[in-house]
């Protein structure tokens, strides 16, 4: 049995009287260990489904079901999302600009607060130096870091519970592309330590090719080609996939340039 499985998941939104889908019937699973990708463009319908996942936003219909318990509907049991994290596109999503950055990483213990403090003060550093941020960074603001450390903090703060799923919805793409490197070898290395799944949403077609094990391509709320990562990207089916290929390419050739 899939950790994650999507099944037939439709969202809609009513605007000024009008309804907007963004999703339609859209079905896709994450095995355990494993990197999933979910690559398409701004609109795609990506991080709606992320949100759906995580619990920020409720689905019109179909079924999401986590590590055995349903995620969707009138019963939803609430501890069922306590081995999810997400990880957001901007650090600020996971931090108030005025917490000091170790309280706002010990934040994602609060599925085990009834660890002693000194223990959840451990776990903290520990956690910190795994993801390569110096202790002393517990005493600042996530303003007084640059934007890769402040997302190895909110990293940090995800992998604390040492989650079955990791969501990742555009992590790397306000980094530059060293930094956007850098994560992606940490990512890699939490996920050899910690046995992780990912659901990995990016643009970036160069980062997904290097981390996933497969991927979906979704375009207009709906998932167009899916496939493992390597013959999906060497021999894609759809032109639209093929456009979204030549176009990363190309932008790889314009930075390089």
């Amino acid at each position: 049995m899939s950790l994650l499985s999507i099944e037939n998941l439709t969202k809609d939104y009513s605007t000024g009287g009008k309804t907007f889908s963004a999703l339609h019937g859209v079905s896709l699973y994450v095995n355990g260990n494993e990197c999933v990708g979910l690559i398409g463009e701004s609109g795609s319908g990506k991080s709606t489904i992320a949100n759906i996942v995580a619990g920020r936003v409720s689905a019109t219909g179909g079924t999401v079901t986590y590590d055995g318990s349903l995620l969707t509907g009138k019963r939803v049991e609430r501890s069922a999302r306590n081995t999810m994290q997400m990880v957001f596109q901007s650090p600020t999503d996971s931090f108030s600009p005025r917490m000091r950055l170790g309280k706002g990483i010990r934040e994602g213990l609060r599925y085990l607060s009834d660890l002693p403090k000194s223990e959840q003060e451990a776990l903290v550093e520990e956690t910190m130096r795994r993801v390569g941020l110096p202790i002393e960074y517990k005493s600042k603001h996530v303003t007084e870091i640059s934007g890769g450390e402040a997302q190895r903090a909110a990293i940090a703060r995800a992998v604390l519970i040492r989650p079955k799923l990791l969501i990742c919805d555009e992590i790397t793409s306000a980094l530059d592309a060293e930094v956007q490197e850098q994560l992606i070898e940490l990512l890699k290395e939490l996920k050899r330590e910690m046995g992780m799944a990912f659901l990995f949403i990016s643009h970036d077609i160069r980062l997904v090719r290097s981390f996933c094990d497969r991927v979906y391509v979704m375009r207009e709320g709906v998932i167009v080609e899916q496939g493992g990562v390597r013959s999906l990207f060497e021999h894609p089916e759809e032109d639209y996939t093929r456009r979204l290929i030549e176009a990363s390419y190309l932008q790889d050739a314009e930075c390089e340039g």
